[in-house]
């Protein structure tokens, strides 16, 4: 069943799988069309082989959990879930902080997954926040724009695209 898949996911990729970052691949397969949980699982994918790229250690230089959490539902605002009468990045930030309150998420950690998601557009901002907030929308703007592709591992893109298929993600966020 569902919980298979996810926990299958998890340790093919090395996803984190504590019991908050399960519930939350699950509601975002849950509310999500396939093309934006894809591009959300992806775009923490990308994160993670960046930042090490740069030398930072999930766990050690940031907090790996949080910058899942960050990728997994950073775009909640854009279903029906999470949307609001705000801009999209802050609807899907509100719902995403609500969420991992009810899971027992600690406030700490709850405001940094509001900041990256809320500020996930936001070019040159997210990363003066800190270093969670960096490494998430790096990975972001790798799947979005292709920005910094270059310094993925050889093979790494197609990989994630083969597991996490596109599905023609420009044309359907539009």
């Amino acid at each position: 069943g569902m919980t298979n898949h996810v926990s299958g996911d998890a340790a093919q990729w090395g996803l984190p799988d504590s019991t908050v970052c399960a519930a939350a691949v699950e509601l975002a397969r849950d509310v999500s069309p396939d093309f934006l949980h894809n591009h959300c699982v992806r775009s923490y994918l990308f994160a993670r082989e960046l930042a090490a790229a740069d030398g930072l250690r999930g766990g050690v230089d940031y907090d790996e959990e949080v910058v899942f959490l960050s990728s997994v539902l950073h775009d909640l605002g854009l279903t029906e879930y999470g949307a609001g009468d705000q801009r999209f990045e802050v609807d899907g930030a509100d719902a995403a902080a609500g969420f991992l309150r009810a899971q027992g998420l600690a406030d700490n950690r709850v405001a940094t997954v509001w900041q990256s998601i809320a500020l996930h557009t936001s070019i040159g901002l997210g990363h003066r926040f800190g270093t969670e907030q960096a490494v998430c929308h790096r990975g972001i703007d790798v799947d979005v724009a292709g920005a910094q592709q270059d310094r993925l591992p050889e093979g790494f893109a197609a990989r994630v695209h083969a597991a996490w298929p596109r599905h023609n993600l420009g044309f359907a966020i539009t």
